[in-house]
């Protein structure tokens, strides 16, 4: 899930997305490869737009994150993403 979350946010959020997949390809939650996902292609553009040494220095964060600052991460990034809405629906409406 949390690699369905990167994908679907990676045309807002590029760096978000790349964390989020390497979180999801790491260990601290529950290991997943989301770049061999076909279906994933945000995620393929996000390295092409950030790099390889941007995912590698991603997937190197992740590696060292436990069960509980992964999880913190992914959350952190709902609740940003989420502020982030807010914020813009609020400026539409007024």
């Amino acid at each position: 899930m949390v690699g369905t979350l990167a994908d679907a946010i990676a045309p807002i959020d590029a760096r978000r997305a790349l964390e989020l997949a390497a979180i999801s390809e790491s260990n601290a939650i529950a290991a997943f490869s989301v770049f061999d996902v076909r279906s994933f292609t945000d995620l393929v553009s996000v390295v092409d737009q950030l790099g390889l040494d941007a995912l590698e220095a991603a997937r190197s964060r992740a590696a060292s994150m436990s069960y509980d600052d992964a999880l913190h991460f992914v959350y952190d990034v709902i609740e940003q993403l989420r502020a982030s809405a807010a914020h813009k629906e609020s400026r539409g409406a007024g």
